[in-house]
């Protein structure tokens, strides 16, 4: 038996004027200040992601949506057996030290395993 999938969620309210997933993707200076690293796959408009720069932190990354209507970037992880890896903690932080003026919210959810 595995154990229980969690799956975290940071959901984060931006009012300004561009799209904070744009903003987040060539702001690679901050991020390596939080051992971060934004990575695209399969070129522009490809599958974006956050990963963790740390060499003793090999699990996790954070799969990053923006939805331009609601002004919302969905930032989405998964785990096995409750693990809550450093990555989220220090996207968080760069969040928060960042954009001190928006809306974040973290979420969790459980799914057993079969």
């Amino acid at each position: 038996m595995k154990g229980n999938s969690v799956k975290r969620t940071v959901e984060v309210s931006w009012s300004g004027k561009s799209s904070l997933r744009s903003r987040i993707a060539h702001d690679e200076k901050r991020l390596a200040e939080f051992r971060l690293k934004f990575q695209r796959k399969n070129g522009r408009g490809g599958q974006a992601s956050i990963v963790s720069t740390n060499r003793r932190e090999t699990h996790g990354t954070i799969k990053i949506s923006w939805n331009k209507d609601l002004k919302r970037l969905i930032c989405q992880t998964s785990n096995q057996n409750g693990y809550q890896p450093e990555i989220l903690k220090d996207f968080v932080a760069y969040l928060v030290d960042e954009y001190p003026d928006a809306r974040i919210s973290v979420s969790e959810s459980r799914e057993a395993e079969r």
